[in-house]
């Protein structure tokens, strides 16, 4: 299985977060799909002030998966949403999305570096 390394410096992520959860944001910050767009070659260009795959999908070989059926599409952006929640825990949110990135897109997700 690949491995993805979502930074939790730079992760948006519940509190952790400057701006606006996007795929990278104006204080360079990612979410966890922005993450995985950088691993397989999204130009920043495009992921800058971007929300969603989708908006960027001719710029870079997203996993099929992502967009496959609108169940997985709705699962993976579901992510987006687990990422985002202010109320988990840090260790159930990375939880979460190590399981969802595992189990709908087919990478393990590793987390390194500290919350700022």
């Amino acid at each position: 299985m690949e491995k993805l390394i979502i930074n939790r410096g730079t992760w948006v992520c519940g509190n952790h977060f400057k701006g606006k959860s996007q795929l990278l944001n104006s204080a360079g910050q990612r979410c966890c799909l922005g993450f995985l767009g950088k691993h397989i070659g999204l130009d920043d260009k495009f992921a800058k002030l971007t929300s969603f795959p989708s908006y960027v999908k001719n710029h870079t070989q997203w996993p099929e998966r992502l967009f496959e059926y609108a169940n997985q599409a709705e699962k993976a952006y579901g992510l987006l949403w687990q990422g985002d929640s202010e109320t988990a825990p840090d260790d159930i949110r990375e939880d979460w999305i190590k399981e969802g990135f595992k189990t709908i897109l087919g990478f393990d997700v590793e987390f390194t570096g500290e919350y700022p």
